[in-house]
C-alpha cells in the first residue's frame, strides 16, 4: 500500500511514472528494511528471573536489552544482561543469563568474598571479603538485592565479553 501510495503520487505530480520516482521508492524502502533489520537484531526482550534484582526488577518482569553496545560506553549503575555459561563454585547454574548491575570498573578497588592474593602497600591479603583491583578488560557487577545476590563478590570480577547487552527499559 505504501509503494502505491509513493507510486501514485509521483504520477500525480510528474504525470507519470519517472525513473526517478522508482529509484526513490526503492531507497526509501531499502532504508526502512535496513532500519528494521537492525532493530530487530540489536533489541532483545528478557524475563527476569529470581530476587537478585529486586526491588528494581522482579522475578517475570520484562525488560528490553540493547545488545551490541562497545565496551567504552558501559558505566557504573548499567544494569546489564551477563552470560553464564561457565561454572561458579563447581557446580552449573541453571539459568543461561542473569541481570546484574556494574558496581566497579578496571582499575578500580573492590570488596569480594573470593579467595585472592594481593599484595597492597606491603600487605598480603589472602583470605574472604578482601580487597581486589578489577582488571581490564572487567567489571565488577552486583545485584540489587545485596542479600540474596550471587555476583562478582562471589564469581570475582566478569570478562566483557560475558556482556550480552544493556537493559534499557523495563516493559512491565
Amino acid at each position: 500500500m505504501l509503494i502505491g501510495i509513493l507510486s501514485f503520487k509521483g504520477s500525480y505530480i510528474n504525470g507519470g511514472k519517472s525513473t526517478l520516482d522508482k529509484k526513490m521508492v526503492t531507497i526509501f524502502l531499502l532504508i526502512i528494511i535496513t532500519n528494521l533489520v537492525l532493530i530487530r537484531n540489536s533489541l532483545l526482550i528478557v524475563s527476569v528471573k529470581g530476587k537478585s534484582m529486586e526491588p528494581t526488577l522482579r522475578p517475570d518482569d520484562l525488560v528490553l536489552v540493547f545488545r551490541y553496545l562497545p565496551k567504552k560506553f558501559l558505566r557504573k549503575n548499567n544494569v546489564v544482561l551477563i552470560s553464564q555459561n561457565e561454572k561458579f563454585d563447581g557446580k552449573r547454574n541453571e539459568l543461561s543469563h542473569c541481570i546484574k548491575r556494574i558496581v566497579g570498573l578496571p582499575g578500580e578497588l573492590m570488596l569480594s568474598e573470593v579467595e585472592v592474593d594481593l599484595c597492597i602497600d606491603k600487605h598480603q591479603l589472602n583470605n574472604k571479603s578482601d580487597i581486589l583491583i578489577v582488571p581490564e578488560k572487567h567489571f565488577f557487577v552486583q545485584g540489587d538485592n545485596y542479600e540474596k545476590s550471587i555476583d562478582s563478590r562471589h564469581w570475582g570480577p566478569i570478562p566483557f565479553s560475558r556482556i550480552l547487552g544493556v537493559v534499557v527499559k523495563k516493559i512491565n
